[in-house]
């Protein structure tokens, strides 16, 4: 009994060996190719989905490095290494995440998502000025039980072919002073409290290795 107990504990420490040894270190700066890679080898960590009621929903962390190359890839012009740190520095001190609300067109109940429940047209008007400018109202951040909210959301529209809603958010919460925490955690919660679609509150845990020891992208 003794040895079967030693084994799974050394069963237990391998897989932690093993998770810890799986994920890259950012000591050492990426180019683009390595980080696309980085990006790839760590997409669960970075995307949550789950589905409710055959709604699909997705809260995915967007890293600030990822958002400047987005950003600087824009107008398709080549860029430096200070024209990336300078608009990195735009982006730094900001969590963000994109909300993705998603169904088939086929689907009884959710076959058109921005016209769900809706009746008339100022039903459609009232739901989209909400989206667009109360969106912050529906979204929120958990750090140690402490409550923060948006301090910008962006209502990207509805897409009819994909019968897709995308919600952008950006927190800055006063623990995070730009990726220098301040506190000790360990996973902090994006909060959906959904307002029209009839699938309640969701939440998605992101942990702290995936935010705190993200690699820097060099050009």
């Amino acid at each position: 009994m003794k040895t079967m107990k030693g084994s799974s504990i050394l069963f237990i420490c391998f897989l932690v060996f093993l998770c810890t040894s799986c994920w890259k270190s950012s000591d050492k700066p990426m180019d683009w190719g390595d980080y696309q890679t980085w990006l790839e080898d760590n997409e669960k960590s970075l995307k949550k989905e789950k589905e409710v009621n055959g709604l699909e929903i997705t809260l995915a962390y967007l890293p600030s490095e990822l958002l400047t190359y987005q950003h600087l890839q824009t107008d398709g012009a080549a860029f430096s290494q200070q024209d990336y740190d300078s608009i990195y520095s735009k982006y730094r001190c900001g969590l963000t995440f994109d909300l993705v609300l998603q169904a088939p067109k086929n689907d009884p109940n959710y076959s058109n998502l921005i016209y769900y429940n809706i009746s008339s047209q100022e039903e459609y008007t009232s739901r989209v000025y909400y989206l667009n400018f109360q969106a912050s109202d529906i979204l929120t951040l958990e750090v140690n039980d402490q409550l923060y909210i948006p301090v910008l959301t962006q209502f990207t529209g509805y897409q009819e072919l994909g019968n897709e809603l995308r919600i952008r958010m950006v927190f800055s919460p006063d623990v995070y002073h730009c990726g220098d925490w301040k506190i000790d955690w360990r996973e902090l919660q994006v909060v959906f409290k959904d307002p029209f679609w009839d699938v309640g509150t969701n939440r998605f845990s992101f942990d702290k290795h995936i935010i705190s020891d993200k690699p820097k992208l060099i050009i």
